[in-house]
């Protein structure tokens, strides 16, 4: 039986290793067909944000892994509007 999963994001993208966790959990969940939806919430809308980079602290881009949840079967990503808002996200962008 398939299981459905949300998955709350609610950590910025290089603060600590949670962000990049939470990413890599969904994929993991996507890779055995579960049914995964993303919520991002608080200063994990941060992770949604476009030409950003770890490099400078060392870090992989979290984008190159959020680019591939279609890969994994993961269409249903969310984004808290408020936290988009309070964050300057374009919550409108695909």
């Amino acid at each position: 039986m398939q299981k459905r999963v949300l998955l709350i994001i609610r950590h910025s993208p290089y603060g600590s290793g949670l962000a990049r966790a939470g990413v890599d959990f969904a994929l993991a969940c996507g890779a055995f067909e579960q049914n995964i939806t993303l919520l991002f919430t608080g200063p994990g809308v941060l992770q949604l944000k476009d030409q950003q980079s770890g490099s400078a602290l060392g870090l992989k881009d979290i984008g190159k892994q959020l680019a591939s949840l279609p890969l994994y079967d993961i269409a249903s990503v969310c984004v808290d509007a408020d936290a988009g808002a309070r964050y300057a996200l374009d919550c409108n962008s695909s």
